[in-house]
């Protein structure tokens, strides 16, 4: 199966992942009907970790955002990701890269 080879007979580091990610997304755009269901899968698992993150919330409107290269594949993991999303979510696009983003969080978190 995919995962023990990509864990065990390739020992795949985030570049190789990464790698699988462009190609997957360029079968997508090409129609591949199982390449797609990977973004839709994968949109799957990410609203569950996200819909039980906020599932105590008593906001009615939580800002989520994203980063990494899966995203790059735009519409075949966002849209569905959108989709499974609680509907108090609003999915937004990041405002900076995760270098600057980090950066800005340190600099807040200075006492």
């Amino acid at each position: 199966n995919f995962i023990k080879y990509i864990n065990e007979d390739i020992k795949a580091d985030r570049l190789e992942i990464a790698k699988f990610s462009e190609v997957c997304f360029e079968a997508a755009k090409l129609g591949d009907e199982n390449a797609i269901n990977i973004f839709n899968l994968a949109a799957k698992e990410l609203s569950e970790l996200i819909n039980l993150l906020i599932k105590d919330f008593k906001y009615n409107n939580v800002k989520v955002s994203y980063i990494g290269g899966v995203f790059k594949s735009k519409k075949f993991i966002l849209d569905p990701l959108i989709k499974l999303l609680d509907k108090r979510c609003e999915l937004i696009p990041p405002k900076y890269t995760a270098d600057i983003g980090a950066a800005i969080l340190a600099m807040k978190n200075i006492d």
